[in-house]
């Protein structure tokens, strides 16, 4: 069964619903990097801000269409490190969709692949344990069944890469002593397995979610940085920011590397 441009842009659509409403709980257990509770949030807004492109997408559209939109979308509007390396994600899938009108469970998975490699070449310092690894290990997975099965149909890959999802979920906290030590798994990683369940869900053939961005559960976009600056407060540590920004002439790699260990010197997690 091959993926239309419709299903991959009502699947991404559906993603970002599903995390939208799931947010607040990734926010509770989001401690790696740091503690801010914000991990939810971030890729609300970052999937949010496809949504809203792919809304504007007619039924005759493309997978390349829908992949690019998506992927250009939550690269100007990514927040935060896990909205970054979402983008990514999202960039690999569009980098392999890059001719295609029909996506096949292979193209996919491909793509899966091609973004975590750009989501870890990209990450200053990757830790296993988090959506790098459940990313990297759900598509090896994935690659692995198609090689044994190549005739495996879309659901039974995509069942494959949430169960691996999930495996790399569970085993989080083994691989990161922060997790551990606070008793939870990693939030990046528990919000791909919901982009997962979220795409597959129209895969499947059963539509999309309601949105459930709940204005009284403090959904605003940028309530959430208020919060943050409490908790912080409270546990005597030190308030972060984040700043994102884009560079409009592609610097060359000398630049790229000259550029990136100038940052560093101003702060850590550069993405």
């Amino acid at each position: 069964m091959e993926v239309s441009g419709a299903m991959l842009r009502d699947g991404i659509i559906n993603a970002a619903n599903l995390i939208s409403s799931r947010r607040m709980e990734l926010n509770r257990i989001n401690v790696f990097p740091v503690p801010d509770s914000d991990t939810g949030s971030n890729m609300a807004v970052t999937l949010g801000a496809a949504k809203g492109q792919l809304l504007r997408l007619p039924e005759s559209c493309t997978a390349k269409e829908a992949a690019l939109t998506a992927a250009a979308a939550m690269l100007r509007g990514s927040r935060g490190n896990s909205g970054a390396i979402l983008s990514l994600i999202f960039r690999g899938l569009a980098k392999e969709l890059a001719d295609r009108e029909t996506a096949s469970p292979a193209d996919l998975v491909r793509g899966l692949a091609c973004g975590a490699a750009l989501a870890y070449r990209a990450v200053a310092q990757p830790a296993e344990g988090t959506i790098l690894t459940a990313c990297r290990e759900s598509a090896a997975d994935a690659a692995r069944l198609l090689k044994r099965s190549p005739d495996a149909g879309l659901l039974e890959v995509w069942d494959c890469l949430q169960a691996s999802a999930a495996v790399s979920l569970k085993n989080s906290p083994r691989r990161l002593s922060a997790l551990k030590e606070t008793g939870v798994v990693d939030a990046g990683a528990k919000g791909y397995c919901l982009l997962i369940e979220g795409l597959g869900h129209v895969f499947s053939g059963k539509g999309i979610l309601k949105d459930c961005w709940d204005e009284a559960d403090g959904a605003g976009a940028f309530v959430f940085m208020e919060k943050n600056t409490e908790s912080v407060r409270a546990a005597e540590g030190i308030i972060t920011y984040r700043i994102t920004f884009t560079v409009e002439n592609r610097p060359d790699s000398r630049t790229s590397a000259a550029m990136e260990e100038a940052l560093k010197a101003f702060g850590d997690q550069v993405v």
